[in-house]
């Protein structure tokens, strides 16, 4: 039987950018403004009154899955020699950012004191709001070599941290003290 401690799941909340801000305000503007028009013309034009008044409750409810599909989560999962990082999107879609096995990290750090050493590197961004943010370099199997920023909590760094390489362990180790 495995050990419990080979396992950790996480759920974090993707931060809000202006740009999303931007995006929300602009579907709830644009849907407005098309369901009343298609309701005014329904109104208007008296023989196309049904079409247009199911248009308009089509158009309420695309503007509803739009607006919802810029709520954006991530999930760290560890499973003993690997991290998997899922993209989730309004709670009704899941893709796959990567796996990469914590035994080929390079190096790992807080953001903030994060040094990269190779600037072609594929970077996949998976941060949260309300949790501290950290950056890895791993090298993986396909892609190459990845620059990786998210934020695990304390329970997923403990996880990973038996798989990664020795000289990675202390640094984790020292910074949660």
């Amino acid at each position: 039987m495995e050990d419990i401690t080979n396992f950790s799941e996480q759920l974090v909340i993707r931060e809000l950018q202006p740009a999303d801000v931007f995006k929300r305000v602009t579907i709830i503007v644009g849907t407005a403004l098309l369901s009343l028009a298609l309701f005014f013309l329904g109104v208007v034009l008296t023989g196309w009154f049904f079409i247009l008044w199911m248009l308009g409750i089509g158009a309420i409810y695309l503007g509803y899955r739009i607006y919802t599909s810029t709520y954006v989560e991530y999930e760290y999962i560890v499973t003993g020699n690997e991290l998997d990082i899922d993209k989730i999107i309004a709670q009704r879609k899941r893709e796959r950012l990567i796996t990469v096995k914590l035994s080929k990290f390079k190096s790992i750090s807080r953001s903030e004191e994060f040094e990269p050493s190779d600037d072609d590197a594929t970077v996949v961004l998976a941060y949260g709001e309300d949790s501290e943010d950290w950056c890895a370099e791993v090298e993986h199997d396909s892609i190459g070599d990845v620059r990786l920023c998210f934020s695990p909590n304390k329970r997923t760094l403990l996880t990973m941290n038996q798989y990664l390489p020795a000289k990675l362990r202390l640094d984790i180790d020292e910074s949660e003290e």
